[in-house]
């Protein structure tokens, strides 16, 4: 899910030193943070284990169901 962590990433270099990316946040217009502020579903489905190791993905299967009673409308 997009906005839901942040990046950052020190490696270490041969020479004993290291490399890394410092993360950095960001406010909007109106003053919020923009950092972890995740996306959320309007509808909520878990997959299933079980249901998933069936080929079977309950989240599609939920999407299109909704999808369904718009074009139904």
């Amino acid at each position: 899910v997009p906005g839901t962590c942040s990046f950052a990433g020190w490696e270490g270099l041969p020479n004993g030193g290291y490399w890394g990316v410092v993360p950095v946040s960001a406010k909007d217009k109106a003053g919020r943070w923009m950092e972890n502020l995740q996306t959320e579903p309007d509808v909520k489905v878990k997959n299933m284990p079980g249901v998933i190791n069936s080929g079977r993905d309950q989240q599609l299967e939920r999407a299109i169901e909704e999808l369904m009673k718009e074009v139904d409308e």
